[in-house]
């Protein structure tokens, strides 16, 4: 099965309905819901969610929000070889090189986000999420 880490901005998308981007999220969510995609993210990342959701509606209902969220992905431990290896890395935001090790520590297959221009370029396929829906076979024939 396909493991896809999902960064914060794309979960929220989802979470929160955000315009013009909640669809292609909504899609990755539906498309793992069937079975057809593993989601993961790290633990650092479902916090950040946890936290910004909480400003933008209420602590109530983020907390029923990452709830939800929660169902729906696999956390990854954040190790300290993941942030000890984008401490010596130059040229990228910390935050996202700390997931990008992450994921790949985790044999991911996609990393997905909105903030490409962040990550590195080599290694671990990363892309935003209307790229993804069209790049893996099995999904790009069954888009909603």
């Amino acid at each position: 099965m396909t493991r896809v880490f999902l960064d914060s901005d794309v979960i929220l998308d989802f979470l929160l309905g955000r315009k013009p981007f909640a669809l292609s999220a909504g899609m990755i969510f539906a498309h793992a819901e069937r079975g057809e995609l593993q989601l993961c993210t790290s633990t650092v990342s479902f916090l950040n969610v946890h936290s910004i959701a909480a400003t933008q509606t209420n602590k109530g209902e983020a907390a029923t929000l990452i709830r939800q969220l929660r169902t729906l992905v696999s956390l990854l431990p954040v190790t300290v070889q993941a942030v000890d290896v984008a401490l010596g890395t130059e040229g990228h935001d910390l935050e996202d090189q700390v997931q990008f090790n992450c994921a790949q520590e985790n044999q991911i297959d996609f990393l997905v986000t909105r903030n490409i221009k962040d990550y590195p370029k080599k290694g671990l396929p990363v892309m935003p999420p209307d790229v993804f829906l069209d790049t893996v076979p099995q999904l790009s024939s069954g888009n909603d």
